[in-house]
């Protein structure tokens, strides 16, 4: 041919060697370990802390005394069979607590709380006072077997509406938590307790908001307890036999009513001492 043929292209340069990676040594595998060496038992292990036994039982709907407690505290709080169906009522009607707010299929779908406001007191009082009866018997049926126990307090709610710090006092020196005695130093401590409680005492200050919440109103109860003291209504005769039983009726001094909480208010030092003989600890 005139022309020779273009030269061919040179071929591709190999990569030139690369430096070689230097191998890392592993460590050396860890030693056996003989646990049973390393941390040794001691003959004997330290004894257990004792397991602790709560300073309080609190049970709201006692049924009767728990067995094998004969050597326990029993603190038994009471009230007036009338004044519980009546405060009962009014709490039912205003509070928020799920088993009033639940609709119950034997009150067509109401709620309690629903059927209460809708009836008329005179009504709902009524209604609320049978249901409640269950418990009320309970309560003077365990009032009968504890009062005069010697391990059982029986404290009224009357008493710590009319005379708190006396009742409070009594309560401490049941417990052993300070005993009011001719030692100087007991009497200060139970003093000083007393006025650290003083702030609970309802009628000791002017109600707070929280506080009023669950004061009843005092002007419906007058009405209420006339409903339940009617003798047609039917439920009288049974509130009037518990009330006796828990001598909350005129046993005492015989003056009408003077140890029912209808003259709380008026409460002296002998009606006080007159309920406090049916119990074993006077204070």
């Amino acid at each position: 041919p005139p022309y020779p043929p273009p030269p061919l292209p040179p071929p591709p340069s190999a990569p030139p060697p690369s430096a070689p990676v230097p191998q890392r040594s592993l460590p050396p595998p860890p030693r056996a370990v003989n646990a049973s060496a390393a941390f040794p038992l001691p003959e004997r292990l330290p004894p257990l802390p004792p397991m602790r036994v709560a300073d309080a039982c609190v049970d709201e709907h006692v049924r009767k005394l728990p067995a094998g407690t004969q050597s326990w505290p029993f603190v038994h709080f009471v009230r007036d069979p009338l004044e519980l169906c009546i405060s009962s009522y009014q709490y039912a009607k205003r509070a928020t607590e799920r088993w009033l707010l639940t609709p119950s299929a034997a009150l067509a779908g109401e709620s309690l709380q629903q059927r209460y406001r809708r009836l008329p007191a005179e009504q709902g009082v009524l209604l609320e006072c049978r249901r409640a009866l269950p418990e009320i018997r309970q309560m003077a049926a365990v009032y009968e077997t504890s009062a005069r126990a010697a391990n059982t307090l029986t404290l009224r709610l009357e008493e710590l509406q009319a005379a708190f710090g006396s009742a409070v006092g009594r309560l401490l020196s049941f417990l052993g938590l300070a005993r009011g005695s001719a030692d100087e130093r007991e009497a200060v401590r139970l003093a000083e307790l007393v006025q650290l409680l003083a702030r609970h005492d309802l009628g000791g200050h002017e109600l707070k908001a929280h506080e009023a919440a669950h004061s009843s109103d005092q002007a419906e109860k007058l009405r209420l307890r006339a409903v339940l003291l009617n003798p047609v209504k039917g439920i009288a005769m049974e509130l009037a036999e518990l009330r006796r039983r828990m001598h909350y009726l005129d046993n005492c001094t015989g003056a009408a009513r003077v140890n029912s909480s209808f003259a709380v208010p008026r409460l002296s030092e002998q009606n006080l001492r007159c309920w406090q003989k049916y119990t074993r600890h006077v204070g």
